[in-house]
């Protein structure tokens, strides 16, 4: 099998290898595609070729820490690991081994320690996805290099630091996870008018930030991003005083949570509710807001709010995965085509 140059044996029920440590075929000179994802593998993950360019492993029984080996693959396009049980520090080399690397997914796993602030400049990562695992520290600043970000989730870890606006100087970020972290303190005033200028959603939850909710010139400037920002949600934290009227000029918003906060004072009529106990009245042909609730109503409405975002979040990533697995398809058959040519000459 030394000519082979893709191996897809994803959505199987494998289990394990023959033997270990397992070493993938492959021919040093090709470009490599290995979908290993799932299925019920077992063992640390097996050694690919230097010239591997995707590798993918995500959903199964993985084991292990990431061995330094990856440091070699100086040409990997893509590094998705998510849904394992993989643990340990991360490698230093994790930000800066590979000039083409545009994916880095490795949620769902036990990695624990701080993220390796190694991101290099010119840096082509499109997803971030560290989310569900056990980060501890700051968030690393090296990530301000990363231009081409587009998909930043830092999720359900243990990092501990202020809101990062610095991060709003990244031209293509459109979601930013930072939810279930120990992240406190006030959202400060942002030093210019264009932060966050794509951002999509954003979910702040389960924190300890304290002070008012962000207004027009706090974490986003409402005005830049009227009609593509759908999702915030900042519940679960300690804001206080009053919901900004600014809020209306958000064109596009489609999921707004605030609960379990310390927000006093009127709710705007800017977000369209009516009904008592609110000074607006309801129309003929709408429900008082006080009506037709029933035990439970609020929590199928905190899960309907979760289930619109992470709808949205995996349509986001979703948009990427394509783009990723059309390149995937478009080099598989440049090089068939490359061979099948040479085999005329």
């Amino acid at each position: 099998m030394q000519n082979l140059n893709a191996l897809n044996i994803s959505h199987n029920l494998l289990t394990r290898f023959d033997q270990y440590p397992v070493v993938l075929p492959g021919n040093k000179g090709d470009l490599l595609t290995f979908d290993l994802s799932s299925n019920n593998l077992q063992g640390p993950f097996p050694v690919p070729p230097p010239g591997t360019i995707h590798y993918l492993a995500s959903n199964n029984n993985l084991t292990g820490e990431i061995p330094s080996w990856i440091c070699n693959l100086n040409i990997l396009e893509s590094l998705v690991l998510s849904h394992n049980n993989l643990s340990g520090l991360l490698p230093q080399c994790l930000g800066n081994f590979s000039d083409e690397l545009s994916v880095l997914d490795l949620q769902g796993n036990n990695f624990f320690g701080t993220v390796p602030n190694t991101f290099i400049k010119e840096s082509r990562l499109g997803v971030i996805d560290l989310s569900h695992n056990l980060f501890q520290g700051r968030i690393p600043r090296s990530l301000i290099n990363c231009s081409k970000l587009e998909f930043l989730g830092l999720g359900n870890n243990q990092i501990s630091d202020t809101f990062p606006s610095w991060l709003g100087t990244l031209p293509n970020l459109n979601v930013l996870i930072l939810r279930s972290n120990i992240f406190y303190g006030i959202i400060k005033e942002p030093r210019t008018d264009c932060g966050f200028s794509k951002l999509r959603i954003i979910d702040l939850s389960n924190n300890r930030f304290t002070g008012t909710l962000p207004s027009k010139r706090r974490m986003m400037t409402y005005n830049k991003i009227p009609d593509i920002l759908a999702g915030i949600i900042l519940s679960n934290n300690s804001f206080d005083g009053a919901i900004p009227a600014s809020i209306a000029n958000l064109k596009g918003l489609q999921v707004l949570n605030l609960q379990n906060n310390n927000l006093q004072g009127h709710i705007p009529s800017c977000l369209g509710l009516c009904g008592r106990p609110l000074s607006k009245g309801c129309e003929s042909n709408k429900a008082p807001a006080n009506e037709d609730h029933t035990e439970g109503s609020e929590e199928e409405n905190t899960k309907s709010f979760d289930r619109r975002i992470v709808s949205q979040i995996h349509f986001i990533k979703l948009q990427n995965e394509l783009r990723l697995r059309g390149f995937m398809s478009r080099s598989f058959y440049k090089q068939q085509n490359h061979e099948r040519d040479l085999g005329r000459l």
